[in-house]
C-alpha cells in the first residue's frame, strides 16, 4: 500500500483522537470512522454550506463531508456547539 505523506498524517491524527476521546470518557469507542474523499460534488456542497451558513470554506469541506457520510454529529471548538448545518449538529469536544 502506497501512503500519501499528508493525507496518512491526517488519518493518524483522526484515529488517535478517536480512540484517546473514547478512553478518556470511559464511553465505548465512537462509531467507525467514514472516509470521504474530496470530489467537484463535495466542493460545491461546501461553497453551499459557507453560503447559506457564513462560515469559512474549509469548516463547510468538513460539513459537506460529514453530511455526505450521513453523521449526525461533529465534534468541533470552531464551530457552535448546538448549531446544525444541513442536518449535522455540532457538539464541543470540551464541554
Amino acid at each position: 500500500m502506497k501512503k500519501v505523506r499528508g493525507e496518512s498524517a491526517e488519518v493518524e491524527t483522526i484515529a488517535a483522537s478517536h480512540f484517546s476521546k473514547s478512553a478518556r470518557s470511559g464511553a465505548p469507542p465512537m462509531a467507525p470512522i467514514r472516509l470521504v474523499t474530496p470530489d467537484a460534488e463535495l466542493i460545491r456542497r461546501a461553497v453551499e454550506v459557507r453560503a447559506s451558513y457564513g462560515i469559512p470554506f474549509y469548516d463547510g469541506m468538513i460539513v459537506a463531508a460529514a453530511e455526505r457520510a450521513r453523521c449526525g454529529r461533529i465534534w468541533s471548538e470552531d464551530l457552535n456547539a448546538g448549531q446544525e448545518y444541513f442536518g449535522v449538529t455540532v457538539a464541543n469536544p470540551f464541554h
